[in-house]
Formats: structure tokens, sequence, C-alpha cells
């Protein structure tokens, strides 16, 4: 009975709860009904149902004719898209250059190649740095030196480029040469050959240059034997002339038995020295053997300065002792001073001595004691008797020591005549008393009471007594008063 309802039936009485609304039932659907209670199959989904597109949906069932395809569409951009439909301003424009990366010109931003490449070098055949790969030549073309490259050989050409065989080395090409050179390729006509150029002489070298006579041999006569003294090694015949050098004295020690000529050279072994105890007369030649013994002790009587050989019981020794008469252990049986004599050292041994000497072995009676007391000369209590200051001097203080005067002086200790009076009124009854006054200079001044008449005689006194009061009149002089 629902009017909404797809099966309304405007003649029904009573509801029979058949109601329903038919539609599209499926949610994401363009159509969806979420009122739909019964699916009618018309559920569709519209978009762009061409693949390849842009917006391309795939869950679309129904085409709504919006596909797009984004892309470049500027035909000169190098991103160009023929099928695109709708402009992304994706468009890259061409870069033409080289884009060779071997190339000299090469354009790593090239995006199209415009055929410009080209490699810069030498392009001329005959340098020496031809560049076979170079298109365009950039003038660094260096030109070939022919020459010779060896090092070794005598016209090497440092600034060559090219060998061209011309190479070649100077000097002596004769094998049979002093000089020859087995490396020399030319020959440079300063060879030689030392030898013997005297035809006299057996070794005659007819292919010499240079005379050397030293080298020339003949036949020579002499003493062929190794061992005799006058061998003559250019001997080529003994002629009995060997003999042999030495001493022939049978008595001297290098006796040569086998000389048969005498070269002065004997001599005997021994000490030289006549004052040793092994001299030997007959020596010639001293051999530092000789030795003198005797003590060798400084110390004792006996003792040798010669002597290298000590003979310890030989020694003979002096009683040893002090041989200083003052000294405190004289020895008077010694003949040798040890050194060790002890002295008496004069002194004061009292330790409580003012001069207590600690090295003093025997008392002087010179011992000085102190005298404590003050040694200040300036101090009131010096002492000129005493010999060691006991820190009890007492100083005088200057001042004034008169209590009553102006600058009194409570901690002086010695009046210096140097007390003032304090001047000022000292009358207690004055109206301007000053209690620190030590002497009254006549300023008081009293409180004024009026007096009772009375005839007053100017005099030259002090002032006016009341007659009741007996008080002063304040400044007013007068000789007499009379009451009135």
């Amino acid at each position: 009975m629902t009017k909404t309802a797809s099966n309304y039936n405007k003649l029904a009485t009573r509801d029979n709860k058949t109601c329903y609304v038919l539609g599209c039932t499926k949610k994401g659907s363009t159509n969806f009904n979420k009122l739909a209670t019964k699916d009618d199959k018309s559920c569709y989904v519209l978009g762009c149902t061409k693949k390849g597109s842009t917006n391309y949906n795939k869950l679309a069932t129904r085409d709504d004719k919006k596909c797009y395809l984004l892309g470049c569409m500027d035909k000169k951009a190098t991103n160009y898209n023929k099928l695109a439909t709708r402009a992304d301003k994706s468009c890259v424009l061409w870069v033409d250059g080289c884009m060779d990366k071997k190339a000299s010109n090469y354009n790593k931003l090239a995006t199209r190649d415009d055929k410009s490449c080209y490699v810069l070098g030498c392009t001329d055949k005959k340098a020496t740095n031809f560049n076979k790969l170079a298109t365009k030549d950039d003038k660094s073309c260096i030109a070939w030196v022919d020459g010779c490259m060896d090092k070794k050989a005598t016209n090497y050409n440092k600034l060559a480029t090219r060998a061209d065989k011309s190479c070649f080395v100077l000097g002596c090409t004769k094998k049979n040469s002093d000089n020859f050179n087995k490396l020399a390729t030319k020959d440079d006509g300063k060879c030689f050959r030392n030898g013997c150029m005297d035809r006299g002489a057996r070794n005659f070298d007819k292919e010499a240059t240079v005379s050397v006579k030293t080298l020339c041999r003949f036949d020579k006569n002499g003493c062929m034997n190794k061992k005799a003294s006058n061998f003559d090694k250019g001997a080529e015949k003994d002629d009995g002339s060997c003999y042999w050098l030495g001493c022939m004295d049978k008595l001297s020690d290098n006796y040569n038995k086998i000389a048969t000529k005498d070269d002065k050279s004997c001599y005997i072994l021994g000490c030289m020295d006549a004052k040793s105890d092994n001299y030997k007369k007959t020596a010639t030649r001293d051999d530092k053997s000789c030795f003198v013994k005797g003590c060798m002790d400084k110390g004792a009587r006996n003792f040798n300065k010669l002597a290298t050989i000590a003979t310890g019981d030989s020694c003979k020794y002096d009683p040893k002792g002090c041989m200083d008469k003052k000294a405190v252990n004289f020895d008077k049986g010694a003949l040798v001073d040890d050194g060790k004599c002890v002295y008496f050292v004069m002194g004061c041994m009292d330790k409580k001595a003012n001069n207590f000497n600690k090295l003093a072995t025997k008392a002087d009676k010179s011992c000085v004691y102190e005298i404590m007391g003050c040694m200040d000369c300036k101090a009131n209590n010096h002492n000129k008797k005493a010999t060691k200051d006991d820190g009890s001097c007492i100083y005088w203080i200057m001042g004034c020591m008169d209590k009553t005067k102006k600058n009194y002086n409570k901690k002086a200790t010695k009046d210096d005549g140097s007390c003032t009076w304090y001047l000022g009124c000292t009358d207690p009854k004055a109206t301007n008393f000053d209690s620190s006054a030590t002497k009254d200079n006549g300023t008081c001044k009293m409180a004024f009471i009026k007096p009772v008449k009375a005839k007053c005689w100017l005099t030259a006194l002090a002032g006016c007594f009341h007659p009741k009061t007996s008080s002063t009149r304040t400044k007013e002089v007068a000789s007499t008063c009379q009451l009135t």
C-alpha cells in the first residue's frame, strides 16, 4: 500500500507486506538507488571505456564519450604525440647539435643531431702528430725532423723526431789497435798500438805505432835466483853473480847463516841503561827489558824512585808520629811526621757564656757573660752595661700632663711643657658657662634681674652688688649703690 513502491496497488485495502521498489541496488553504480529493495538489472557505470585513454575506467560499463589522451600536441616538439587529444604542457622542443661524444663539438644538451660534428686535430699526413680521425685541422701539426735518435751515437740529434738511419759511432775500428772500439761504425783515424819499435829487441813489433822502450826485451845476463838479494827479473841468463845480504856475525842476535855478504845490520839486543840491574854492555839495540829492583814505597826511608820491580822486604821504615812539640800528642821518638798532631784550642768552654767556643779543648778564662737589659739609648730605661737586649725598653711619650690644660694627653709619660689654657667662661651660673674652659676670659653672661631703685655712682669697680641678693648686675660698673 506504499505509494512509492513499484507494485503499489491503489485498490488494495490491506497491506500484505509485498511492497518493493525496483532499481539498481549495486553500490558504486552511476544509477545506484539506495531506496531500491529489488534489483531490476539496470545498473551501469558511466566512464571512459576506451583503453589507452588517460582517463580510462576499467569499471565503466557505459561510455560517457569523455575519453581523452594527455600528451604533447606540438608537432615541432621532440615528444609530439599524434594520438593526444588534450595538451598537457609536456612538450620538449628539439635542440639541434652534435650528438657524437667523440666529436670535438659534442653537445650534451642536443636532442637532435644536426650533422655538425667534427674532430679537431692535425690533418697533414706528413706531420708527426697526424690524426687520422681528425675532420677539421686545428693548425697543431708538427713537421718531422729527420736525424739520428740513438743517444749512444756520436751524431745523436736530440731535436730529431724521426730516425733517418744516419747514426754512427766514431772510434778506432782496427782490431789489433790498443784503442780498438768494438762499437765504432766509423773510423776516426786515431788508432794506435803501443809496442817495442827497436829492431834490435827480440820482441820488436812491426805493427806498433807508439814506441814504448820499457816494453822492449833484450837478452840480459844476471842473477836468476829469486831468493838472492840481487835477483834480476829481467835477466835471461844466470851469470853466477847472486849473493845474499845479511848479518854475518855469529854473536849477533840477527845472525844469518846463509848470508854471503854482510849488510852491517848486526845487532845485539839487551838493556842499554847502565843504571839498570840487568845492564848489558855489549848490547847495541835496547830491547826495553831494563829493570831496577828496590823499595817502591814512598813512605819508606830507603824509597827508590828509579825502582821498577818492588822488593817489599828491602823497605826500611822510620818511626811515625807527631813531631810538633806544641801538639798534645807530640812523640819524641818519631822520625817521620804522620800529620796527625792534635793541638790545644784555647777558648771559653762554658756553654752559658756569651762567647762559648764549641771547638775549644782548653779553657782560657776568657768567658764573657751576657747582661740582659734595654740597649736602646733612646729608651728611658736604657742600660749602658747591658750586652744583650731583653726587649724591656720603655720609651717616653711626650705631651701635656696637666689635666686642666686644653691639650692634656692622658697617654703622656713625660711633660714636654706644651700645655695650653682653654679660655672661656668658668662661672657655672653664667648663661655661657663652658665646662671645658680651664681659665676664665671674662666673657661670662648672667641672667638679667630687675634691680631695686638705687643711686649708683660709676666707678672702675668690677660690678654692682644688690644689697639683698648679692647677685652681680650684668656688666654694670658702679662705685656704690644707694637704695631709694
